[in-house]
């Protein structure tokens, strides 16, 4: 199928390879909805690309048309020089332009110039019309269980809020003391470990052995007994004596 160019070149040859032609100028601006000095400077301007060897704008092989359409001439068309200018034979590029003629007469439309991709021009895309916007969905529910839902949703409200109740504390255990040791014991007295210290006087000792228990036997020892026995007696006077046995008897007890 011939491209837009070579469509532009056999209308061209066919209106001047006789002579200058005869152009209804008039029929040709009133088929284009243009004036008479448009159809004629338009005419002039082609005329001038096609003997320069420029190519011609998509339009002009509609405007060729019509000018071929609303022409006379003297002379045939030269279809042997036709054919040589179109890669063609004589008869094809006669044929063409008896089928020309047909439509003329049938009073077809006026083929418009399609871009395409030999021309280097490409089709306009058409524009999309704005989207539709979604309707929302109907709420299918009635007018009761509307206003049910609402009168919940009031008495959620008036709902007293619930006190926070503090958990009561665990009651703490009770720490047993571990019995005392001799190095305590024995600081309590006033004394430190490993080394004298003064010396008790027999009453304070009476007093403080009376009072702690003799392990193994359940009963008390009589301090008084064991100062009276001769024990503390036999030493008087000797404090060395004295608060050694009273240490001893502090470690039977622990």
């Amino acid at each position: 199928m011939p491209t837009d160019e070579e469509n532009v070149q056999y209308l061209y040859l066919v209106l001047t390879s006789s002579g200058p032609p005869v152009i209804d100028f008039n029929a040709v601006g009133k088929a284009l909805d243009l004036k008479h000095g448009a159809v004629t400077k338009r005419w002039s301007r082609l005329k001038a690309a096609m003997n320069e060897g420029k190519a011609a704008a998509p339009s002009a092989y509609e405007f060729l048309w019509l000018c071929v359409k609303h022409s006379t001439r003297e002379k045939a068309p030269d279809w042997s020089f036709i054919a040589s200018k179109c890669n063609t034979t004589a008869g094809a590029a006669s044929k063409r332009y008896s089928r020309m003629k047909q439509a003329f007469e049938k009073g077809d439309a006026v083929p418009s110039s399609k871009p395409t991709a030999d021309n280097g021009a490409s089709p306009a895309k058409r524009k999309r019309g704005p989207a539709t916007p979604k309707k929302p969905k109907a709420n299918f529910q009635s007018g009761e269980n509307v206003e049910d839902a609402e009168d919940a949703e009031d008495d959620e409200d008036l709902k007293p809020t619930p006190k926070k109740v503090r958990t009561p504390a665990k009651p703490r255990a009770k720490v047993t003391p571990k019995p005392k040791g001799k190095a305590k014991l024995a600081k309590e007295m006033g004394m430190k470990e490993g080394e004298k210290t003064a010396s008790v006087p027999p009453t304070e000792a009476t007093t403080l052995i009376k009072t702690e228990a003799v392990e193994g036997e359940g009963e008390y020892y009589d301090a008084q007994e064991f100062v009276d026995g001769g024990e503390v007696g036999d030493t008087e006077g000797d404090e060395e004596v004295t608060q050694e046995r009273i240490e001893t008897w502090l470690d039977e007890m622990v």
